[in-house]
């Protein structure tokens, strides 16, 4: 079993859901306690491992994948090579073949790539997204972290 797993996505089609979240005048997400209940949470891009591996937005309304056809779900960007039915592919990483859902909050800071501190999550991704770049999220087996590359995953 590997002890890493990166995820690449690619930042100009995450660009809109985090700006669907930031200008959103509502964020939630559902949780079951004991029954389904909307929770308010800061602007997030919620990271999903259930079939593939894919972003989504916390914004409220949803950001539909089809405004034509609104039964058609959330507005989803898929981990390079981990789209639908990529299940298998996870279960010699340290995903697993569990699903959960992992909070990646747009105004959290961390200290910045360029060498500078207490850059949001959201100032990243418009930057790196207008160089066509990439977000990596690399798991193991004790958590996660998020860096960005202009190269691609190929």
């Amino acid at each position: 079993m590997s002890n890493v797993v990166d995820l690449w996505f690619h930042l100009p089609e995450v660009l809109p859901l985090s700006r669907h979240a930031m200008d959103a005048d509502e964020n939630k997400i559902f949780v079951d306690s004991p029954g389904p209940v909307t929770v308010p949470v800061d602007p997030t891009l919620l990271l999903v491992v259930a079939d593939g591996v894919y972003l989504i937005s916390t914004g409220w309304p949803r950001l539909p994948a089809d405004p034509a056809r609104p039964a058609a779900g959330s507005f989803r960007v898929y981990a390079h090579g981990f789209g639908p039915g990529s299940e298998a592919a996870l279960g010699s990483t340290p995903i697993g073949g569990r699903h959960f859902v992992e909070h990646l909050v747009l105004t959290d800071t961390s200290d910045g790539h360029d060498g500078t501190d207490d850059i949001q999550l959201q100032h990243e991704i418009s930057k790196y997204a207008e160089l066509g770049g990439w977000m990596v999220v690399t798991f193991r087996r004790d958590g996660f972290e998020i860096s960005y590359r202009r190269d691609n995953p190929n």
